[in-house]
Formats: structure tokens, sequence, C-alpha cells
């Protein structure tokens, strides 16, 4: 009976220990490594769970802009993320697998940023920090 004890609860650790582990998107891996990303999932796993969020909801990808105002707007361009330096122009994007890890973007605190992507006619909106924390917030329940 003690034995059957021990494995009950033995059992139970190892099914909430599971339970808890958080999957880590593949875009996160390419960026940071699987090293530091497997750290910081033991240590902050909130900040993966943000991580996880922020790649697919943090900016909104229109065409429908007039012509003037499409001219006007900076390029998006590459980001090195070795020596963090701005690379080349961004040309297109696929809004399936994109990895906003990877560009160069500035963030306001309450406007957002808006870049054109290349003349593919294209534009890319990034909430500011301000709308950020709010989306995230309600993602939560807060």
């Amino acid at each position: 009976m003690k034995k059957l004890l021990i494995i009950s609860i033995l059992l139970f650790f190892s099914i909430l220990t599971f339970a808890q582990s958080i999957e880590i998107d593949s875009r996160l891996k390419q960026f940071y490594g699987e090293d530091y990303l497997q750290e910081l999932s033991r240590t902050k796993p909130e900040n993966i769970n943000y991580l996880n969020w922020y790649l697919d909801n943090s900016y909104s990808v229109n065409e429908n802009i007039d012509a003037i105002k499409y001219e006007s707007l900076p390029y998006l361009k590459h980001l090195d993320p070795s020596t963090k330096e701005e690379g080349a122009v961004v040309e297109d994007i696929d809004p399936n697998n994109f990895n906003i890890l990877f560009y160069s973007i500035e963030r306001y605190y309450d406007r957002p940023a808006i870049y054109r992507i290349g003349s593919s006619g294209k534009i890319i909106f990034f909430d500011s920090v301000k709308d950020l924390t709010a989306k995230y917030n309600k993602f939560l329940g807060y």
C-alpha cells in the first residue's frame, strides 16, 4: 500500500510538471537559441508566454493605403541578430511565416510605428507599447 501511495504521488507530480511545460514557438528558437529559451522557460515561464503571444499579435499588415502616404513611410529593414545592425530593405513578407524578431523596428510608447514593405504596396503597423500592454492584459483576462 505504501508503494502504491509513493508511485501515485510521483505520477501526480510528473503529470503536474508535464502540464506546466510551455511550448516554445520555433521562431523564438531561431532568434534566441534553444539553451537560452530552456533556461528562460525554467526561470521565467511568463516571459515565454509573452514572447509566443508577441510573435503573432504585435503588428498588422495592410495593403490599402494612399500612394502619397505610402511613399512618405520609412522602409522596413532586416536586423542582423548577432550585430543588432540594420540590414537590407525588406521587399516582401509572408504573413504566415513572419518572425518579427528579425526586423529593425522602433516602438513608440503611445503611437504605432508604420513601415512600408519594399515596393510591394504593403505596410506594416507595429502596435505602440501602450496598446501592446493593453492587448496582452486583455489576452490574459485582466
